[in-house]
């Protein structure tokens, strides 16, 4: 009965791989190196949080050496521009995760590039480090509305203390109801001063069942040690990570289980996409990329 019970869960998990490649779309983008750094006169930032969480704590260069902060250009009209700052995550040397609402499609216009700082804790909005030269993202339906999108970066990047990607989960169907985690994310350290710094903040997954908001099977619900009326808005794309021991046991690492999902959200749940659901899609992506 049991070995049937995984048969079936197997089974669950590539039918609906499937459907999701069948719903995958790709989206060009610019890649130009020409482009004005950010300037206060003609550019202003779309959607950020206003400022850094209190509760979270500051990281340092190298402690989560995945995450990147991202920039989505929305030229609004002729030499004027928004700008949507968000979050990212490495998982391999040409290929990152975020979050949907960090890619400014549903602007009008859409976004028409994103530009990438990868390798310190700490981004003033000057020359990107790299780009995206296109991403993937799963078509809603009305069955379900994945927000996660894997980005195909413009160069490959090139591995060191401050800049490595981190594991994908290990075991599809494990929920990690109860177990403590790490939301990390850049927030804004001041709306005069257009720099972001990356943060952690503690977070404790629990039941879908109790999250405050509708949440999905191929999500994840947590409740933030956030003070009360902080957003973390800036957050968005940024990794949810748990540390647990490799399949052999020899080694405790940090894995990547959820993107954070965009949020206004003032109360303590937050909400992330379940990075396992989406194993079998990601492979098949960068695979055939």
């Amino acid at each position: 009965m049991r070995c049937l019970i995984v048969i079936l869960c197997l089974l669950q998990f590539r039918v609906q791989a499937f459907d999701w490649l069948d719903r995958t779309i790709r989206v060009d983008l610019i890649v130009d190196r020409t482009r004005r750094d950010f300037d206060p006169r003609y550019d202003s930032i779309k959607q950020q949080s206003e400022t850094m969480l209190i509760s979270a704590t500051n990281a340092t260069n190298g402690q989560y050496p995945w995450s990147i902060f991202t920039t989505a250009w929305i030229d609004t009209e002729v030499g004027l521009r928004e700008a949507i700052l968000c979050s990212g995550t490495i998982i391999s040397e040409n290929f990152a995760l975020s979050d949907i609402s960090c890619t400014g499609q549903d602007q009008n216009p859409p976004a028409s590039s994103i530009e990438l700082y990868v390798g310190l804790a700490q981004w003033p909005l000057t020359t990107p480090t790299n780009f995206v030269r296109h991403f993937w993202y799963i078509e809603p339906s009305p069955e379900n509305s994945p927000s996660i999108v894997l980005y195909r970066l413009h160069e490959s990047l090139i591995f060191n203390p401050n800049v490595h990607p981190i594991r994908l989960p290990f075991y599809q169907n494990f929920y990690y109801e109860g177990w403590s985690s790490l939301v990390l994310g850049y927030g804004s350290l001041s709306s005069e001063t257009y720099a972001a710094q990356l943060q952690s903040v503690h977070t404790s997954i629990t039941n879908n069942s109790l999250c405050n908001v509708a949440i999905d099977e191929h999500e994840i619900c947590g409740i933030e040690s956030r003070e009360p009326n902080e957003t973390d808005a800036g957050f968005s794309g940024g990794a949810w990570i748990v540390y647990e021991y490799t399949d052999a046991g020899l080694e405790f690492i940090p894995v990547l289980i959820g993107i954070h999902q965009s949020s206004n959200n003032t109360t303590s749940f937050g909400r992330a996409t379940r990075v396992s659901h989406f194993s079998e899609w990601i492979e098949t992506l960068t695979t055939e990329a």
